[in-house]
C-alpha cells in the first residue's frame, strides 16, 4: 500500500474520508490530525488569552479534538454529495433576505461552508460564491489538489442554483462580481476571514478576536456605495441520530450599518462571538495569531 500511496494524504483523502462519509466512523488520529493537532491546541490557548472570560470553558485539548472531528465532517461532505445525498439543515433568516434586490452575504470559514452552499440552493436561492481558485502549486500535495478540485465539482453539481466565482485574491473576477451585485435575483456570497498574508491589500482596521486586526474592505465599500442589502451567515453542526453525518444550522442576520467600517466591525463582532462559543468550528483556529498585527498590511 505504501508503494501505491506514497504520500499519506492519498490514504486520507481517497480512502479514509470516503469510508467515514459512508460509515460515520472516524479513524483518528489521521494524517491531517497528526499535522494540525498541536497548532489547534496552540490556537485555542491563544484565543483564550484574547477572549477570556467570554471564551468557551472546554480545555484547549478538548477544543483541538473537536476541531479534528469537525474537519472530518466538513471534508467528507463532497463524497456524500457525489452520490446525490444532500445535507439536512435548518435555516433562520429575516423575511427580506428572500426578497428581490441586490444582496451581499458575508460569511466565514466556520462550520461547513460547502454544505451551506448546497443548503441555500435547496431553498431556491441563487448565490454566486466568491471562492479561492483551486490550488495548483507544486508545494501542495497532489492528493490534496485532486481533492480540492473534486470538492468544488461535487458542490457545484449539487448546488444546481448559483456558482463559484474564482479568484486568487491577487486578481479579482471584477466583471462577474459586479454583475451579481447588480442582480435583482442573485446574491453574492463572500468569506472575509482572510489572514493578511493571503489578502494583504485594501483592508480596514477592526477589532477582531479581542484585538486590533484588518479585514478586506474593497467589496464592502462597493456594496455600501451602491446601497446593496448586506447580511451575515454562520453555520454550525447539529448532531443527529438519523444520519451518519450531522445536519447544519444556518443563521442569517441583516447588517443595518451603511458605512464600510461599521459593516466590517459588526461582521467581526458577530464572527468573534461565534468563535468564542464554538472555536472548534473555525478553520482559522490553527492560525488564529496570524490575524493580529500592529502594522497595516
Amino acid at each position: 500500500m505504501s508503494f501505491l500511496l506514497p504520500h499519506p494524504y492519498w490514504r486520507y483523502y481517497w480512502i479514509d474520508l470516503p469510508l467515514f462519509a459512508y460509515s460515520g466512523k472516524p479513524r483518528l488520529p489521521d494524517a491531517k490530525s497528526r499535522e494540525s493537532l498541536g497548532d489547534c491546541i496552540a490556537g485555542a490557548a491563544y484565543l483564550r488569552s484574547c477572549l477570556a472570560p467570554s471564551f468557551c470553558a472546554a480545555s484547549d485539548e478538548e477544543i483541538a479534538a473537536r476541531a479534528q472531528l469537525c474537519r472530518l465532517w466538513r471534508e467528507a461532505m463532497p463524497f456524500r454529495l457525489a452520490l446525490g445525498q444532500r445535507p439536512a439543515h435548518r435555516l433562520q433568516a429575516p423575511a427580506d433576505f428572500f426578497l428581490p434586490g441586490p444582496r451581499l452575504l458575508l460569511t466565514a470559514h466556520f462550520g461547513s461552508f460547502f454544505a451551506a452552499c448546497v443548503a441555500f440552493a435547496q431553498r431556491g436561492l441563487n448565490i454566486d460564491w466568491l471562492a479561492r481558485s483551486p490550488d495548483h502549486s507544486a508545494l501542495t500535495p497532489r492528493a490534496e489538489r485532486a481533492y480540492l478540485r473534486f470538492n468544488y465539482w461535487a458542490t457545484a453539481r449539487a448546488m444546481e442554483k448559483g456558482k463559484f466565482l474564482f479568484t486568487d485574491f491577487q486578481t479579482s473576477p471584477a466583471r462577474s462580481l459586479i454583475e451579481t451585485l447588480r442582480s435583482q435575483e442573485r446574491i453574492l456570497g463572500a468569506l472575509l476571514d482572510l489572514p493578511p498574508h493571503l489578502y494583504s491589500t485594501r483592508r480596514l482596521r477592526v477589532e477582531f478576536l479581542g484585538r486590533a486586526s484588518w479585514l478586506p474592505s474593497a467589496l464592502i465599500s462597493h456594496a455600501c456605495a451602491k446601497g446593496v442589502r448586506i447580511y451575515t451567515a454562520f453555520y454550525r453542526f447539529i448532531e443527529t441520530s438519523e444520519d451518519t453525518l450531522p445536519a447544519i444550522e444556518i443563521t442569517v442576520e441583516s447588517l443595518p450599518e451603511k458605512a464600510p467600517g461599521a459593516v466590517l466591525q459588526s461582521y467581526a463582532h458577530r464572527l468573534t462571538t461565534a468563535i468564542a462559543h464554538e472555536p472548534w468550528l473555525w478553520m482559522g483556529l490553527p492560525i488564529a495569531a496570524s490575524f493580529h498585527r500592529e502594522d497595516r498590511p
